[in-house]
This record gives C-alpha cells, structure tokens and sequence, in this order.
C-alpha cells in the first residue's frame, strides 16, 4: 500500500485514490502472477487502510472517512448451481422412481 499511498497526504485520500489503488493492485498482480489478488488479501488491505484512517479521524487529521466499500460488489463465495432442462429433469424423476419402485437389491427399497 505504501508505493501507491506514499506520496500521499492522509487529505489526499479519497474515495476514487481507492478504487484507482484497486485498479492498480489488480493489474499489477495479473501483470506479475498471472492471476488478481485473492479476495481475502483485497478484503484484509482495505481493513489496514480503514484502521489507519480512522486513527486519523480520532487525531483530527482527517474530518471524515472516505467511502472504502466497492462501486461494484460481487460475492466473495462462489458457487455454481447444477440445471436440469425440463427434458434431463423428467429423466432423472422417472429413473428415481422407477429404482424406487425396483430397486437393484431389496435392502435398497427403503
């Protein structure tokens, strides 16, 4: 944080040098690695910069505290759900209950 905030006064943070600060820190990772930072690093930076800001609000360096929160926000949990067409549905019903109906071995019919 301190090569894109380092030249800096505390003033001169605001809420777009924070987006630009996110821009930058995803590129410069997809630059370097290959691949953004992970949500958790993005998350935990973005405390250590809400943390120091606040101290400044309660030195009277700063009067407020600029809006940290994403223009865009996205879920950090990814989860990928599993559709059936109403044809592949129909499928899978029919065979569930026709091997409920005639199970492969009778300790199955329960």
């Amino acid at each position: 944080m301190v090569p894109f905030f380092g030249h800096l006064g505390l003033s001169e943070i605001t809420s777009g040098k924070i987006q630009e600060y996110r821009i930058h820190r995803y590129e410069d990772a997809a630059a370097k690695r290959g691949k953004p930072p992970a949500h958790n690093t993005m998350h935990q930076e973005m405390v250590a910069l809400r943390q120091t800001l606040k101290t400044a609000i309660r030195h009277g360096w700063l009067d407020r505290l600029p809006d940290l929160s994403e223009p865009y926000r996205s879920s950090p949990k990814i989860s990928h759900r599993a559709w059936f067409s109403p044809e592949e549905y129909k499928q899978l019903y029919e065979a569930t209950r026709k091997r409920a109906h005639e199970p492969k071995q009778k300790r199955f019919k329960w």
